[in-house]
């Protein structure tokens, strides 16, 4: 992963927090445009599959624990 891709990441992880944990293209692609970050329809996909993954990790892990 590039150091351009983490930052996006880290752009939209904030940005999905802040939208009470909505992970939407829209929350996403606000977001990183917001920011005068240019982003391709691609590059908000392979985000977006990568998040989500994050996020389904995420939640594995919380249900381990309870």
């Amino acid at each position: 992963m590039t150091g351009d891709t983490e930052e996006l990441l880290e752009i939209a992880r904030q940005a999905v927090a802040e939208a009470d944990n909505k992970l939407t293209r829209a929350v996403v692609a606000t977001a990183i445009r917001g920011q005068r970050i240019p982003l391709s329809s691609d590059t908000l996909t392979q985000l977006m599959a990568q998040l989500r993954e994050q996020q389904r990790k995420n939640q594995l892990v919380e249900a381990d624990r309870s």
